[in-house]
């Protein structure tokens, strides 16, 4: 059986920041798997928050959540804030 996959499409930003993080969170607390970014097409630094957060929850559930067809426009946030090392670790 495959791991279940979280969906992400249009912006994350700041706007939708607070309904993605709640979407991200009920996915962790079902077991997680992996976030899908292929779909967005707007963001901003709230999507580095987004990762992180999911990283904090799947730590803290005991699962692991992956990411995958993040925005290459993402890490050259991550490089702007410091936290390039972090995204990928």
């Amino acid at each position: 059986m495959s791991a279940a996959t979280c969906t992400l499409a249009g912006p994350a930003t700041l706007a939708t920041h607070t309904a993605l993080r709640a979407r991200i969170a009920d996915f962790i607390a079902a077991g997680a798997g992996t976030i899908d970014w292929a779909g967005v097409d707007e963001l901003d630094s709230s999507a580095l928050s987004l990762i992180f957060h999911a990283r904090r929850l799947a730590h803290a559930a005991g699962c692991v959540v992956h990411h995958d067809n993040l925005p290459a426009a993402l890490d050259s946030l991550a490089e702007l804030y410091g936290v390039r090392e972090l995204l990928r670790g």
